[in-house]
């Protein structure tokens, strides 16, 4: 496969009651844990927020509501041996469904056996991925600095 440039919108969706954040956790080969938020690719012709919002249903059947925008972030990394190139649309949303907010996990609906849960505020580990994402949420009061 000829290497090329993703272009991806990611949600950060924080509980109000503790600012937990909704995340998805992962490991790579070499055994290196991750954790992401949800979203994933934009499709030709679709806007970030648009796919965001598509992303979203398709991964736990809820809507979002007040998606807004935080920043652009370039993501140059290496993951089983491939590197990988991604630009990401990065939004802070809420999800429309209030009862989600109480559950430890929610299953990720597209990727069965995978589930979504709401990782701490004061989480170090596993790493918090796309490189930058944590300083940028550092900046903007979702995480402590």
């Amino acid at each position: 496969m000829e290497p090329h440039v993703r272009v991806k919108s990611l949600a950060v969706i924080v509980r109000p009651e503790d600012g937990a954040m909704l995340v998805e956790e992962g490991d790579n080969r070499t055994g290196g844990r991750f954790a992401r938020p949800l979203g994933g690719s934009i499709e030709f012709g679709e806007r970030a927020v648009d796919a965001l919002r598509r992303e979203i249903v398709e991964e736990l059947g809820c809507e979002l509501t007040g998606a807004s925008f935080l920043a652009v972030l370039e993501n140059h990394f290496h993951q089983d041996g491939v590197q990988g190139h991604e630009i990401i649309f990065v939004f802070r949303c809420d999800l429309a469904e209030p009862s989600l907010y109480r559950r430890e996990s929610i299953p990720i609906l597209d990727v069965p056996g995978l589930e979504a849960i709401w990782r701490h505020r004061q989480a170090r580990s596993p790493r918090l991925v796309p490189e930058g994402l944590a300083d940028l949420l550092a900046a903007n009061g979702l995480l402590p600095a």
